[in-house]
């Protein structure tokens, strides 16, 4: 892997607090279950497995309920999310962190809500983020006719826009944040995109030491206190902001944190955010192009 000396210590300063860390894989099936009742489940109906009560519920052709009820039965994640974890994993042993890799299927509030864990994927095929929206500032929004994935911004400050909608196939958002789980026992890093491609660019980016000591070392103020844009590449920002984090375009993304906890992860004199500066992108992070 070589040496990645600001990307070890970012993971160190997350998660070396004395608890396991459980990586929770999206769930690719489920994504299509609910295209097929063109709902977004919730999480306890997830958690319950209620998806027999919704198919029922939802669709009135008796051989499309069987067909979807087939469908959300088998377990299935994608090539991105196993990538992910690889080099998460990777990472993590190298580091002496203990880490265990779970299928959002298998996870439980208790894994979710007392321990560290890293959440990957969307808030549609990852039911286990709903538990931090409320907490972000940049909220995951779906809508079923006609499709479409966006981010709201619930307090837009000058230059940000009210929304980041993503255009399929040729624009993408990832927010990527950082914020104490909900019993405040340990930590949670949360890696959503608008779809599969973006959410595997934040992974990219926050494992990546060119991108990780770009943050670090860029001039600008501390992280508490950046609005600045970073920007990756021409017409590609971004940004990172005190209380939440923002969605970023084709392929990169930015580390942000809750108002909980005010925690730094660089020192003051270090911890820079809002350059200007254009760094290249981690390799093959750029997934996506704008149109």
């Amino acid at each position: 892997m070589g040496a990645r000396p600001a990307v070890d210590r970012l993971w160190r300063q997350m998660f070396s607090n004395g608890q396991p860390i459980s990586l929770v894989l999206a769930d690719g099936n489920l994504v299509e279950f609910e295209n097929q009742i063109q709902s977004q489940i919730s999480l306890s109906d997830y958690e319950n497995g209620a998806f027999a009560k919704l198919a029922q519920a939802a669709i009135a052709e008796p051989a499309l309920r069987t067909l979807a009820l087939s469908l959300v039965s088998r377990r299935y994640t994608s090539v991105a999310d196993v990538k992910a974890a690889l080099a998460m994993g990777l990472m993590c042993a190298s580091n002496g962190l203990p880490l265990e890799v779970v299928f959002a299927r298998y996870a439980t509030t208790a894994q979710v809500s007392s321990h560290n864990a890293i959440l990957l994927g969307s808030l549609r095929a990852n039911p286990w983020v709903g538990l931090f929206e409320d907490k972000l500032n940049f909220r995951t929004v779906f809508e079923e006719s006609p499709r479409a994935a966006y981010f709201v911004n619930r307090s837009p400050r000058p230059g940000e826009q009210p929304m980041y909608k993503a255009q399929w196939a040729a624009l993408g958002f990832c927010r990527v944040a950082y914020l104490p789980n909900p019993k405040a026992t340990g930590d949670v890093l949360l890696v959503s995109g608008t779809d599969v491609q973006v959410t595997e660019a934040g992974s990219e980016f926050i494992t990546s030491e060119q991108w990780v000591r770009a943050l670090r070392t860029s001039p600008g103020p501390q992280m508490e206190r950046s609005r600045a844009p970073l920007r990756s590449a021409p017409r590609r920002p971004v940004d990172q902001r005190h209380g939440a984090a923002i969605p970023s375009r084709c392929g990169a993304a930015a580390l942000s944190q809750s108002g909980a906890g005010h925690r730094s992860l660089w020192p003051a004199d270090a911890s820079t955010y809002g350059s200007p500066a254009t760094p290249n992108l981690p390799p093959n992070s750029n997934r996506r192009r704008s149109a």
